[in-house]
């Protein structure tokens, strides 16, 4: 829907692809932000629906909590700061590749 893809590897680096056929040519570097606080970060909330009540609470008094469009994307392409995680059990496959992808982007 964006026409954007994330591709990352151990070592070398993660790359926001875009475009109709993206490869890395279309890309550029994917960068995280550094916030020195929590405070107002723009955070992706998956799987809200079934969060309690007091994590949802806590939230909203620390960060401005968006619904997720695609996490991983926003959180590499600086339209997110944070991303939160809880709820139903996600698959290993929807989960496995977040740490290469973040550990692999640029600094902010």
């Amino acid at each position: 829907m964006s026409r954007q893809m994330v591709a990352a590897g151990r070592g070398l680096g993660c790359w926001v692809l875009t475009g109709e056929d993206p490869d890395l040519k279309s890309g550029h570097r994917a960068r995280v932000t550094e916030r020195p606080s929590t405070r107002g970060a723009r955070t992706q909330a998956l799987n809200p629906a079934g969060w309690p009540e007091e994590l949802l609470t806590a939230l909203h008094r620390e960060v401005f909590l968006m619904a997720s469009m695609g996490c991983v994307v926003d959180l590499v392409t600086g339209r997110a700061d944070a991303v939160v995680i809880a709820g139903p059990p996600m698959a290993y496959e929807d989960v496995a590749p977040m740490p290469v992808i973040v550990a692999e982007a640029d600094p902010g």
